[in-house]
């Protein structure tokens, strides 16, 4: 479901929407379209931020393994 909202732009970013978009579509599906796509690029980095604080506590833990196997006594 679509809701409609009232936003103000400032006539640069206004004239910009308008140079990118083109002849095809409306400013609102524009719009949409670019908050749509950042919204999921930023949802993707808080996952890759997620994989890589799991990947580096692992190699962590093998790095400690390696460095002091089982039964080394040092």
């Amino acid at each position: 479901m679509k809701k409609k909202i009232s936003i103000t732009l400032s006539t640069d970013v206004r004239l910009k929407i308008d140079s990118l978009r083109g002849t095809s579509g409306s400013r609102s599906a524009f719009i949409e379209k670019v908050l749509s796509d950042h919204i999921k690029e930023l949802a993707q980095r808080e996952i890759t931020a997620s994989d890589l604080g799991r990947m580096n506590a692992a190699a962590t833990r093998l790095n400690h393994e390696m460095e002091h196997p089982p039964g080394d006594r040092q």
